[in-house]
């Protein structure tokens, strides 16, 4: 067999996982205007994969993290469990790593977020509390997400044997290879082999696997012997060949028995020569093998007797990446744990062939920083690999309108016994995407180390929301799990509560809410998305003026004025002619009730026109001045049917511009558009916020928009808005930008976005703007800035098709930025908004690290 078959050239990782892509999920977007109702559907992606379980453990404490290995080698997926180290001072060779400002909790946090355990389990107690985690102790639901390590794997209080409390147990796979594989004879029969235990070492746990040796758990090793026939063997460099090399089975490669592993684009196969007596080693070997390279672990005194395979492996698997055309190749890396000085490394190296292929082999000597806490989506953060055994796209009803729900049969491994273990024994991950339900929610917030707010599930059960997507436990097969979808501005509400802010719907965030259920969501403001329209209904609405008279104050309202079927008419057939793709008519209008048919009349005594719905029309007309009866003109019509007109009603027929609701709403379709689609983001209309510094302020909107990398979903950005609509003079004011730094400050890391309708911001607003900008581009820890701002005009508000293709078409300062990473991103847009709007200089490399240098210096 070639030495390079199962890892590169049979699309197999080391642990025997078949390497596949999956198809993202199926996207739906609103293509018609149309006026049925739509459909309250969901689409749906489940993947089906082995409960996630981490170790919280002392770096010291050797035997716990040895004992721990041996247990996940009794798991289905155990060779995924990550360990998480709990420590206060760093050990020395992790120092170069590891940023001096960084704790051992922060650094034990970083891991929690990078890995998003399913289950936490404790070498001892309280290591929770020492990484400022306690509440996931106390997560409600019936079952804690937390367990000792004595309790994984222990007896039950009737049982002769121990059982696993979480995950599913080797013997169901056990059972399953011998059914379909083991007790026929076969033609290619792989060998099997059963490592014999080093005393005081890691190595065979790290590298082969082994079982745990107390009487009460040697079931595990014998129903191994009885399917395999394994042979008992020692730890060799020629047993490592035969495991990573030529395919034999080992008891932790079993673990991974009908797993596939997602290709992320960064899979070229890795070497990690490692020292198996050091714990440090032994975890970031362990974890190591969660990252998205396949890992072929080397200790190091193996190293030189390996030298003359590994050249062999690097040469073949130095080929063309398939699919691309500019010659990329896959290369082999070799990474260096911590603790191996630098002259070994080089050691290592030198006995490397010189007949390599050029490029084929890279080395280094450091860890991806994968315990670095990214919440910028400026910043590409390291990615795990993602595991999953099964994959189903469905698409899903909602039931309910104040409490929707859905639910969806499970999917469960065909080998897994009935019943066994507490609960979360696998788990499905569900993505979601609304094409029928505007309100719905499917953007949250990561919750990882904070599983308390989201309750997507009717029991109260811990759902991790992470970047997998949302994940239920499951413990019976082919169960069906019920989803308690939140409202959309019932999540952003609760996430900002459990961020310590209290918010609810402000009056002008009621109207807008409105408007969105008349126009079925951010989709149905395309009739709208046009100046002279939103000009014309602020005309037809509801007028008032206050004035002074003497000492009283005198408030006058006008009633809604009247067009007729002509005047809409000649208003939309200009439009068609200017923007072709919005080629609406009256009956778009009237299907979202925001004008309606009625007839007018004037009354014979005071001579005001009336307006009457169909509705309210009679043969008698009550007055609405004078409220008088008169008789309908029957005889006396208007020409050219006069009498019929519209006016707008409900939502929109509230007074400037529907008090800021259209400027908002089309802030929000235009951050939509960032990611195709309103499934990326979820968002409430303006709210009060008590941010516990004073007064209450008002935001026109906030919203959670996630970035979405291959299938995994980045940690949503918090996004405020302040949109303006159309005036004269500055729109734009001090107070306004004051409030906003004080949400900016209470938020660090959010992105602010500032709208007007006009086309351009006045030199008043834009000397305002100027000190806001520049004090919100002070840096984060990434050298970025703290709080990006987004300025938006009529030019974006009123797009036709996208930003990118109105940019482009506009010239000027514009076309320089119609690219994709400028109008794809928050931080792109912000960038190219500021240098456009404000003429800034964008925000560059070297200017960040020019930042930093100076900070550094500066740091006692």
């Amino acid at each position: 067999m070639s030495p390079v078959g199962f890892c590169t050239h049979r699309g197999r990782s080391p642990w025997g996982c078949a390497v596949r892509s999956v198809p993202r999920s199926n996207r739906f977007r609103l293509s018609s205007m149309a006026s049925e109702p739509l459909v309250s559907d969901l689409s749906a992606t489940i993947h089906l994969r082995p409960t996630r379980i981490a170790l919280l453990v002392r770096l010291s404490d050797l035997s716990s993290i040895l004992r721990f290995m041996r247990i996940c080698v009794c798991l289905w997926g155990g060779v995924y469990n990550p360990i998480i180290p709990v420590f206060r001072n760093r050990p020395r060779d992790w120092r170069p790593d590891v940023p001096d400002a960084l704790t051992g909790a922060q650094i034990a946090r970083g891991y929690v977020e990078f890995f998003e355990p399913d289950i936490f389990v404790e070498a001892e107690p309280n290591l929770l509390q020492r990484i400022g985690l306690a509440a996931l102790r106390t997560t409600p639901g019936l079952h804690s997400p937390v367990i000792p390590l004595d309790a994984l794997l222990s007896c039950r209080r009737y049982g002769d044997w121990p059982e696993l409390e979480e995950g599913l147990g080797i013997m169901d796979v056990l059972r399953d290879v011998y059914e379909n594989e083991r007790r026929f004879e076969l033609r290619d029969e792989r060998p099997a082999y059963l490592v014999e235990k080093q005393p005081g070492t890691g190595l065979v746990e790290t590298l082969f696997g082994l079982y745990p040796s107390d009487e009460p758990s040697t079931y595990f090793a014998r129903g191994y012997g009885d399917v395999f026939k394994p042979t008992d063997v020692e730890a060799t460099p020629d047993i490592w060949i035969k495991v990573y090399m030529e395919s034999a089975v080992s008891p932790l490669r079993l673990t991974a028995h009908r797993l596939e592993r997602q290709p992320t684009g960064r899979d070229d196969p890795k070497y990690f020569v490692f020292d198996p007596s050091k714990a440090t080693d032994i975890i970031d070997l362990w974890n190591l093998r969660l990252e998205p390279s396949p890992v072929l672990p080397v200790p190091m005194e193996w190293w030189p007797a390996l030298a003359g395979e590994i050249n062999r492996y690097v040469a073949a698997a130095h080929r063309p990446l398939q699919g691309n055309p500019h010659g990329i190749m896959h290369r082999t890396t070799v990474e260096f744990a911590r603790s191996i000085a630098e002259e070994q490394q080089r050691d290592c190296l030198a006995v490397l062939g010189p007949g390599l292929p050029r490029g084929s082999l890279t080395w280094k000597s450091w860890r991806t920083p994968v315990w670095e806490r990214h919440r910028s989506e400026g910043v590409i953060p390291p990615r795990p690999v993602r595991v999953i055994a099964q994959e189903r796209n469905l698409t899903l009803t909602v039931g309910g309108r104040d409490s929707p729900t859905t639910e969806f049969a499970t999917l469960s491994p065909d080998f897994a016994s009935l019943y066994g273990g507490r609960r979360a024994r696998w788990v499905n991950d569900v993505n979601l995407v609304s094409f029928g339900r505007a309100d719905i929610a499917t953007v949250l917030p990561l919750n990882v180390t904070n599983l308390a707010w989201s309750r997507l599930n009717l029991l109260h059960e811990r759902v991790v929301v992470g970047t997998e997507g949302w994940s239920f436990p499951q413990q019976y097969k082919d169960w069906t799990q019920t989803i308690r979808l939140p409202t959309q501005e019932e999540a952003v509400v609760d996430s900002l509560e459990h961020l310590g802010v209290s918010a609810k719907l402000s009056d002008a965030g009621q109207v807008a809410k409105q408007m969105l259920q008349h126009l079925r969501g951010l989709e149905g403001l395309r009739l709208l998305a046009y100046p002279d329209t939103l000009k014309l209904l602020n005309e037809m609405a509801v007028g008032m003026r206050i004035r002074q008279q003497g000492q009283a104050v005198v408030e006058e309202v006008f009633d809604p004025k009247t067009r007729s079927e002509q005047h809409w008419n000649a208003h939309l057939a200009e439009r068609r002619n200017r923007r072709p793709s919005m080629a609406f008519d009256l009956s778009h209008f009237t299907a979202r009730n925001v004008v309606r048919l009625g007839l007018t009349t004037k009354c014979p005594r005071c001579t005001v026109a009336n307006w009457h719905s169909l509705a309210t029309a009679d043969y008698v007309l009550s007055c609405e001045r004078c409220s008088e009866e008169y008789s309908f003109p029957q005889g006396a019509l208007d020409p050219n049917n006069g009498n019929w007109g519209y006016r707008v009603i409900g939502p929109f027929s509230t007074p400037g511009f529907a008090r800021g609701s259209y400027g908002a709403l089309l802030a929000l379709k235009a951050l939509k558009g960032l990611s195709h689609g309103s499934e990326r983001m979820t968002f409430s209309t303006a709210l009060e916020l008590h941010l516990g510094d004073g007064a209450p302020c008002e935001v026109d909107y906030a919203a959670w928009i996630s970035h979405r990398s291959a299938d995994l979903v980045g940690h949503p950005s918090l996004v405020f808005g302040e949109a303006k609509s159309f005036g004269e003079g500055d729109l734009i004011r001090t107070r306004d930008l004051t409030q906003l730094r004080r949400v900016a400050t209470r938020f660090p890391g959010s992105v602010i976005v500032i709208s007007v309708m006009r086309d351009e911001f006045t030199p008043g607003e834009i000397r305002n703007l100027l000190p806001f900008v520049k004090w919100a581009r002070r840096l984060n820890a990434h050298w970025l800035p703290t709080n990006p701002i987004v300025l938006l005009t009529g030019v974006e508000l009123f797009h036709e098709i996208g930003i990118e293709s109105t940019w482009r078409d506009r010239g000027g300062p514009y076309e320089q930025f119609a690219g994709y990473d400028t109008t794809r991103s928050l931080h792109g847009l912000a960038e190219a908004t500021q240098a456009i709007y404000l003429d800034l200089p964008l925000f560059a490399e070297d200017q960040r690290v020019a930042e930093g240098r100076r900070r550094r210096r500066s740091d006692p």
